[in-house]
């Protein structure tokens, strides 16, 4: 999983925010908004927190390209109302 900080997130419907990750061979598995992050304990409940975690799920195929100068990749989270903002070049697949 990946954690994006930011402010202004928020859930509508029962919906978390979408991520859209550019490129082939990675695909977000699910989404989570919410205090729940490297840096808060997973039983953290201060709400005061909720619109600046975003929890994202990857799955990275076998075949997906790694990281060589162009193959960073953009990634766009997109609101329930349609908003959306994207960060470019901002991540990369490597081997572990």
């Amino acid at each position: 999983a990946i954690y994006i900080y930011g402010s202004g997130f928020f859930a509508q419907g029962g919906r978390s925010p979408d991520v859209q990750i550019g490129g082939t061979g990675v695909r977000v598995i699910g989404t989570h908004l919410g205090v729940d992050g490297p840096i808060w304990s997973s039983n953290a409940t201060d709400i005061t927190q909720m619109d600046t975690v975003l929890r994202v799920e990857l799955a990275a195929e076998s075949t997906a390209p790694l990281a060589s100068g162009a193959s960073k990749r953009d990634i766009t989270i997109v609101l329930p109302d349609g908003q959306s903002v994207t960060l470019k070049s901002a991540l990369e697949v490597t081997t572990p």
